[in-house]
């Protein structure tokens, strides 16, 4: 939401592709596109839409294979009213096989470093072994010695692991990520040379919209 206000607040036409739970929480400023949410196909009640708000495993399993099956209607979308750009979280795996005539970008809430200890831990699989000591020594020259306590081959990160792995999957235009290059120097570059997906530094977000709601306030109430 916050990546669409500033862009809206810079003048350009934003529409958001949303469920109608969720559309809630949007801005008014901010056009909205509302999607059909599949909850009875999943066995979800209706309005449990986030998975921010799924209390157990399988509630935020059903929610994310339901957004899942949203697929064909967004493309149905897309089809009828082509954007000049569109903009995808990395969550949406699928986003790899939409309309290759439409310059796709990945919005990754994650920050370049976890995508690079990702990336290299994924290069090198013969250190996953299920037997090896901890800690677990990140491989692949990364600028900094990363160390992990845990080893990464278990469930709860490698599925996590495997989403972010989708980022550079058939991406020409690249990843947006929340942060700013001087924060993440060294693995802005390490990424792009290994992957070849540009990156583009779009935050702090939730500072920019911040401040570009304080520009359009009276000086008295800022």
């Amino acid at each position: 939401i916050n990546l669409a206000q500033v862009f809206a607040f810079r003048g350009h036409h934003v529409t958001i592709l949303t469920t109608p739970s969720n559309a809630k929480l949007i801005p008014k400023h901010l056009n909205v596109h509302i999607l059909n949410f599949p909850s009875e196909e999943v066995g979800l009640p209706s309005g449990l839409e986030n998975i921010s708000l799924a209390k157990d495993n399988n509630t935020a399993y059903k929610i994310w294979k339901a957004s899942k099956l949203l697929k064909p209607e967004i493309e149905n979308f897309l089809n009828h009213n082509p954007p000049h750009a569109l903009i995808i979280d990395i969550m949406y795996t699928w986003r790899s096989t939409l309309n290759n005539s439409i310059p796709t970008f990945v919005y990754s809430p994650m920050p370049v470093f976890a995508l690079c200890v990702v990336e290299a831990i994924n290069r090198h699989p013969q250190t996953l072994a299920s037997d090896s000591s901890l800690p677990y020594v990140v491989p692949g020259g990364l600028p900094h010695n990363v160390t992990l306590n845990f080893n990464p081959s278990s469930t709860s990160f490698d599925n996590m692991a495997r989403t972010l792995l989708h980022a550079k999957e058939n991406n020409k235009h690249g990843v947006i990520v929340n942060t700013f290059p001087e924060l993440e120097d060294g693995y802005t570059q390490y990424y792009e040379k290994l992957t070849r997906v540009k990156v583009w530094h779009l935050g702090m977000l939730s500072l920019m919209v911040d401040y570009f709601d304080k520009r359009g306030k009276p000086q008295e109430d800022q």
